[in-house]
């Protein structure tokens, strides 16, 4: 990012954006990082750099900028359910689940929060509560691969025939 970058946050976050959609978390973490460093307050900025860091397998790194973000926007689900997932990934399932009640505090029936919260639920060893979550995140237009992630969770609990009858939607 040049001097112009911290002119035009706008076209920065757009420009890590289209990295990270790239998949070129490598080429997207030092912008995001020069644009925190050049503007502390954005929480998009913490935001994005937190997912580059996530990508590039950096999860410390990560949940420390995610929670910065959902810090200096706590009413931004996405920065919410972004440490949520970062944080079931680094093993720390006490903050993931504090993330994923702040998401669902903002709307109890995001398909995202659900579905994470159902893969919460599973890493905690309750498959009730993880076919719960998916089966609410399903029917409230959660992605294909929460027909999946429930179906996995049905054929570990013997609900073979619910599982093999289950329909994958297409992605939108």
């Amino acid at each position: 990012m040049n001097s112009r970058g911290a002119d035009d946050p706008v076209a920065a976050l757009t420009r890590i954006t289209a990295l990270l959609e790239q998949g070129a978390a490598a080429a997207a973490e030092p912008l995001a990082r020069q644009l925190r460093t050049q503007r502390p307050a954005d929480a998009e900025a913490a935001r994005l750099h937190g997912l580059a860091l996530l990508l590039l397998g950096r999860t410390g790194e990560a949940v420390a900028c995610l929670q910065a973000a959902a810090r200096l926007a706590p009413g931004n689900i996405a920065a919410w359910l972004n440490l949520a997932g970062a944080a079931r990934d680094a093993g720390d399932l006490a903050l993931a689940q504090s993330a994923l009640d702040a998401a669902l505090a903002l709307d109890a029936t995001h398909p995202a929060a659900l579905d994470q919260l159902g893969s919460l639920r599973r890493a905690q060893g309750d498959a009730a509560g993880a076919r719960a979550a998916y089966a609410q995140a399903l029917a409230r237009g959660g992605a294909p691969a929460t027909a999946l992630n429930l179906a996995a969770v049905e054929l570990e609990t013997g609900a073979t025939a619910q599982a093999a009858a289950r329909t994958i939607p297409s992605p939108r």
